[in-house]
């Protein structure tokens, strides 16, 4: 069973939400200020930026210009490996041939 709080514990837990209202509080009116201020600096700060707008004119559409044939098809490129090992600067046969060599040897 849980023992019944001491006035001195009851005082305590008062003032702890005395002071979290107070905080909560505080916050809430640096919050309205701050939106408030931030709202009638941008309302400022669009109006010193407005510029009278101009429509372009229309410009003439241009003729599309017949189309040219197709460029002859390119030669095939031969494929290229996407990838390949290095085996500090030997090819892939010595190194296989060394692999083998190494797997024998034990």
């Amino acid at each position: 069973m849980t023992t019944p709080p001491t006035p001195e514990q009851d005082d305590l837990e008062r003032e702890a939400e005395r002071r979290t209202a107070a905080m909560a509080d505080q916050l809430r009116k640096d919050a309205a200020s701050w939106s408030a201020d931030r709202g009638d600096a941008s309302a400022r700060d669009a109006a010193d930026f407005r510029v009278p707008v101009t429509k372009p004119e229309p410009q003439p559409k241009k003729k599309a210009a017949p189309a040219k044939p197709a460029a002859a098809a390119a030669k095939p490129q031969p494929k290229d490996k996407p990838f390949s090992m290095s085996y500090g600067g030997t090819t892939t046969a010595d190194y296989i041939k060394y692999r083998l060599e190494r797997r024998s040897g034990r």
